[in-house]
């Protein structure tokens, strides 16, 4: 059985995630900051509290599922708390991701990183991945770096 790491999953792409994967069959290890909001009750659903911003937690819960696939939905992802609180959205938006990677890559967990149409300027109707982004804000600067 595949096994499927979530980050974020509290949150709103998380818990969609989590519930389409429970849906496929999918072992799923949902993770966020804080207790459980989600409530599946399902067999192949475990939740695991996880800051991902704390090296020795993250490397913990990947050595304990070793899962094929990360998903990592997990950011502060509120433009205006990303302006207020820079420090913190680096912390967490960038180096929280820079430990994922570092931390899945060990077990050979494929990896997907969600980013966010903020890394774009907004003045084409449409983007493509491969455009040249062009964030106007500090939450789309640190989904770029």
């Amino acid at each position: 059985m595949k096994t499927v790491l979530i980050t974020g999953a509290n949150g709103f792409v998380g818990y969609y995630l989590t519930r389409q994967l429970l849906q496929k069959s999918y072992r799923v290890i949902a993770t966020g900051k804080g207790p459980d909001r989600l409530n599946f009750n399902e067999p192949n659903f475990i939740y695991h509290p996880l800051d991902f911003t704390m090296e020795e937690d993250v490397k913990s819960v990947l050595q304990q599922y070793q899962p094929n696939l990360v998903v990592h939905a997990g950011a502060i992802s509120k433009p205006d708390d990303c302006e207020l609180y820079k420090e913190m959205a680096y912390e967490i938006n960038v180096k929280g991701t820079e430990l994922l990677l570092k931390h899945a890559a060990t077990f050979k967990s494929f990896f997907i990183f969600l980013s966010s149409d903020f890394v774009f300027s907004g003045e084409a109707k449409t983007y493509m991945e491969e455009d040249e982004t062009g964030p106007v804000n500090y939450y789309g600067e640190t989904k770029c770096m």
